[in-house]
């Protein structure tokens, strides 16, 4: 069930604790200009295997999207998620360009709204209602009595549900879908997704549409969603003996499909340092193994997937919430990031 609080954000403070304690975590800071070739070569990727697979039952190129296509539609999230933070290029435009480039091949226009909601999650982190990622109480009320075929329900309609969770953003916080970058994106988008329903078979587009869809849903990779802020079934950490917030409002997933997903498990040291691009972030662990001795960990996206829907004490309300903070918030920089943090991203 859902855990209220009163305190703010830990992120911030284990930030500060942890950089005080390891001031040579700053040098982690800054950007990998090669995962934007990393992205060019994944969108190469896929494409190719959409071609490949063209010819193949459509059943068939369905069970390639859900062994193979996911993971790459999976790391193109991943690389967008470092260009939402500029931990590709200094150039905002740049970034952009980066951000709608990884969308083309996952059919649907999203990247620059993921880009934004994810930035207003890292400031509103728990706040009941604002922030984008939280389950709302409907969600909570209407999905939570059913039990286990409820939860299942609410998986498999996450990524419609959490459009209602943006209808009503915190002030300063709305996205504008008549901007130029929205725009640019959705043009870019229907322009490739047009083109792509001509060109190919009905199996490819199956496994283009597979790919994405199951990187959500029913699929191992989907337990993501639950490992990132759900809490874990059992009892929290303990961290009566250690200074450094236990932060169980969010875990991390230390397991091997790290290497393809682009440490995207390493989530309490992400919104620790946000500044830290994805290739560096398992040092951090390294430096200061104290900071992260009673937090959340998974070894298992796909056990994390199957307590959350199996487990009678699992929830889809099992989060952290806090009240509402009512002042608008800076978008200059995501909560968590210090000065010292947000000047080194300026430069």
């Amino acid at each position: 069930m859902r855990h209220v609080t009163e305190a703010l954000d830990p992120h911030p403070i284990r930030h500060r604790m942890i950089l005080a304690n390891h001031p040579e975590i700053a040098y982690l800071y800054g950007r990998n200009p090669w995962t934007a070739g990393l992205v060019v070569g994944l969108v190469g990727l896929q494409l190719a295997l959409a071609v490949a697979v063209g010819n193949l039952p459509v059943w068939a190129a369905l069970a390639v999207s859900w062994a193979v296509g996911a993971w790459v539609a999976h790391a193109l999230f991943a690389g967008m998620h470092e260009a939402t933070h500029r931990l590709i290029f200094r150039s905002h435009l740049a970034n952009k360009l980066v951000l709608v480039g990884a969308n083309l091949p996952l059919i649907v226009p999203f990247s620059i709204g993921l880009a934004h909601w994810h930035r207003v999650h890292h400031r509103r982190q728990g706040q009941r209602a604002w922030d984008p990622d939280l389950p709302s109480e409907w969600e909570v009320a209407t999905f939570d009595r059913w039990g286990m075929p409820g939860r299942l329900a609410w998986h498999v309609l996450f990524p419609v549900l959490q459009l209602f969770r943006i209808a009503r953003p915190a002030p300063g916080d709305a996205l504008s879908l008549a901007g130029a970058w929205p725009l640019a994106n959705l043009v870019a988008q229907v322009a490739v997704t047009a083109l792509l329903a001509w060109a190919l078979p009905l199996a490819s587009l199956v496994y283009l549409v597979g790919s994405i869809a199951f990187v959500f849903a029913l699929h191992p990779l989907a337990g993501r969603f639950i490992q990132e802020h759900h809490h874990p079934v059992g009892p929290f950490p303990d961290a009566s003996d250690n200074p450094i917030p236990a932060a169980i409002e969010t875990g991390s997933y230390v397991g091997a499909a790290n290497v393809v997903a682009l440490n995207f498990g390493l989530h309490i040291e992400h919104h620790d340092f946000p500044a830290i691009p994805w290739n560096r972030l398992p040092a951090l662990r390294r430096i200061a193994p104290e900071g992260y001795a009673h937090t959340v960990v998974r070894r298992s996206w796909t056990w994390a997937l199957l307590e959350f829907l199996f487990h009678p004490n699992s929830a889809v309300g099992g989060r952290t919430v806090r009240p509402r903070v009512p002042a608008p918030v800076s978008r200059a920089a995501d909560a968590s990031a210090s000065t010292a943090e947000s000047s080194l991203l300026a430069r």
